[in-house]
């Protein structure tokens, strides 16, 4: 059987009606006689070209799975009395934005000490996180969450403040960074700022380290015709 992570993706990607689904740790086959520094040089087309990438942000390995149970008055107040003029409501303790931190936000889940998941990130053009009490939706626009679909301006939002680091490079990737121009300078400050946050990355191999971050500098390259 399938690990249970792996389980609610393909149920995650059946209730959106999508017909295919990569992952990485079945068809990428690992080991010296393994195909992974073929399939590693694929990561920026497979990444960039899909219609979202889940994250399962609240599990430590492939048997934590992607979904939890939830108290419904975390998404909204409970009705138990309509007056004519008074109405009681029944209001959950916790915050309705996700705290960062708190057990999944993206930027501060246990997959974002990954070397490869920093990768991934940059280059999806789509993430859906499922957290320990919530549900993230990253794109190029902003970062909301289940608890405050209001949040529209993700980059805005106090917990979600880690989307600047993905809108970083979103707006890396679209400078003019030709020697002559003032936004040369820009793009240096960003491009330190990228690669400080990806050296704090782990690895399980350090001779990978180039490589887990080659899609990115491909994107790069490709965006700005270096």
């Amino acid at each position: 059987d399938l690990p249970k992570t792996m389980r609610d993706a393909v149920t995650t990607c059946r209730r959106l009606s999508i017909r295919y689904l990569w992952i990485d740790a079945l068809w990428i086959i690992q080991g010296q006689e393994g195909d992974f520094p073929h399939e590693a040089a694929r990561m920026k087309a497979i990444y960039s070209g899909c219609i979202f990438t889940i994250a399962a942000a609240d599990s430590k390995n492939p048997h934590g799975g992607c979904f939890r149970d939830r108290s419904p008055l975390c998404l909204s107040d409970c009705l138990v009395f309509q007056g004519e003029e008074h109405a009681i409501f029944i209001k959950s303790s916790v915050k309705r934005c996700g705290v960062m931190g708190n057990g999944g936000t993206p930027g501060e889940c246990v997959l974002d000490k990954r070397a490869w998941v920093f990768q991934e990130r940059m280059l999806s053009p789509r993430t859906l996180y499922f957290g320990h009490d919530n549900i993230h939706f990253e794109c190029c626009e902003g970062l909301i969450c289940a608890k405050a679909p209001e949040c529209k301006e993700g980059r805005t939002c106090h917990a979600h403040r880690d989307f600047s680091l993905k809108f970083i490079f979103l707006t890396l990737i679209t400078l003019d960074a030709h020697p002559l121009t003032d936004s040369l300078h820009t793009f240096q400050q960003m491009w330190r700022r990228i690669l400080r946050y990806y050296s704090e990355t782990a690895l399980s191999h350090q001779e990978g380290r180039l490589s887990a971050i080659a899609g990115v500098v491909s994107a790069l390259q490709d965006n700005l015709r270096l």
